[in-house]
């Protein structure tokens, strides 16, 4: 029912979106996928940006989300009554840039999926020319379990691929003309016989990446060429494959080749993505508590094992809306750990008790290396008042729904003013946050 009325909405919303989007007409980019959407859709505009006019979709990659990027439409409350008025004043927004068409030349947008049907109910309308598949691996796959029992996918990960592949596979009359993706054995079986064929990127267009304290060096494969570049900050080994694509995409739209690699050298990751911070006590935070899967959590500690020759750290929160799989990759997860030699872990969230604690237990860490916290803030707590010391690093990865990470970050931080540089500063958030910090001093009371 939850799905239905989702849907319902969704197509309301769409019916005003279409019309605005056919007469505006652009050229249409877009990015998908389970991670990196967000910083590959910035960094790629910013490329498109030094040639053409470009309208991005920021915070919107949901099937409502998309038309109200389109329609001008920007969430503040996510109250019920914000979202009445949201539905009375669609049409008149509609008229509005129905008359005052939208001039810019590229709409760059974003598409995620969170339940089947998705990809395919926006491949409806949005009718990309030029496509870039990031990733697809097991992350929000908790809803495509129904496609597994029904016996029509072997697992979630390739339902969810195969919904991903809808906005590739589109309608006949679609444009499309380029899709660039990452080489991944479930986005290439998704893709099988898809024209144009797919330009995959391999692991090995990485030549080098070398890790600095305050920046990181790629060398990377473009075509037959090997590019060198330097970014004043931190990045996973994946930031190269993601800057490989802007090329090629680049390519395709006719930009200077040095145009985007000084549009790769400026480039600025969101908040919440591998953000180095000074934190209290003389220790470094690497804040990375957007979002979380073990993929990308794979790749954190491998920069925290990689990153300066001191005691480390890792916070990790659970891994949520896996399903079936929840076990197999937090195991995975406990797995990476000990191959990093993560020197302490504080763990957060019922998956993490049940799954990673018992792993490391059993696998040569004790209790005096690993600890475990079902409330985010006494986590928080017990990092800045116990655990950390000068010169630590400190890794801090979790799944956003309901741990709220930055919590921790907010509570580490040496300078009170780079509070500006986590994420999810909306007030939405910081009530959300405050509700776990009253969890904590409620539960104390009942003790």
């Amino acid at each position: 029912m939850k799905s239905q009325m989702y849907f319902l909405f969704a197509r309301y919303f769409r019916f005003f979106a279409r019309i605005v989007l056919n007469r505006w007409r652009p050229r249409v980019v877009a990015v998908t996928g389970t991670a990196g959407k967000t910083s590959a859709l910035q960094l790629l505009a910013s490329a498109l940006e030094t040639k053409y006019s470009v309208y991005v979709s920021k915070k919107a990659n949901s099937a409502i989300g998309i038309s109200y990027s389109i329609l001008g439409i920007v969430p503040a409350t996510y109250s019920v009554i914000e979202f009445l008025w949201f539905l009375m004043s669609t049409p008149f927004r509609c008229i509005y840039f129905y008359i005052l068409k939208r001039d810019e030349t590229i709409f760059a947008v974003e598409l995620d999926v969170d339940r089947p049907g998705e990809m395919e109910f926006m491949s409806a309308f949005i009718h990309p020319e030029v496509i870039y598949w990031v990733s697809s691996y097991a992350m929000h796959i908790e809803s495509f379990a129904q496609l597994v029992a029904k016996g029509i996918y072997p697992d979630e990960v390739t339902a969810m691929s195969h919904e991903y592949a809808k906005i590739a596979r589109g309608t006949s009359n679609a444009p499309l003309r380029l899709v660039v993706a990452a080489k991944n054995i479930h986005i290439v079986k998704a893709l099988q016989g898809l024209k144009p064929i797919p330009l995959y990127i391999a692991e090995s267009a990485i030549q080098s990446w070398t890790l600095g304290v305050k920046r990181t060096t790629f060398d990377i494969k473009v075509d037959k060429e090997i590019v060198s570049f330097t970014i004043d900050r931190i990045a996973q080994k994946n930031f190269g494959y993601t800057a490989l694509a802007v090329y090629t995409i680049g390519d395709y739209f006719g930009i200077d080749r040095q145009d985007i690699l000084n549009v790769i050298k400026d480039y600025r990751f969101p908040p919440g993505r591998a953000t180095i911070l000074p934190g209290v006590h003389n220790t470094t935070i690497i804040d990375s508590s957007y979002n979380s899967s073990f993929e990308a959590c794979k790749g954190m500690l491998e920069l925290l094992a990689t990153y300066m020759r001191r005691r480390k750290i890792a916070v990790l929160g659970d891994i949520r809306e896996l399903g079936r799989l929840s076990q197999s990759e937090h195991e995975r997860l406990a797995g990476e750990i000990i191959t990093n030699s993560i020197n302490q872990v504080v763990l957060v969230g019922p998956n993490m008790k049940q799954y990673v604690l018992p792993y490391l237990l059993d696998h040569g860490y004790t209790s005096e290396m690993v600890h475990y916290f079902s409330n985010t803030y006494q986590a928080g707590i017990f990092l800045k008042e116990r655990l950390s010391k000068a010169g630590d690093i400190i890794l801090l990865k979790a799944s956003q729904n309901t741990l709220f990470f930055e919590i921790i970050a907010e509570m580490m931080l040496e300078n009170k003013e780079d509070v500006s540089k986590l994420c999810r500063r909306e007030k939405l958030w910081e009530l959300k946050r405050q509700q776990i910090i009253q969890d904590f001093y409620r539960q104390i009371h009942q003790e």
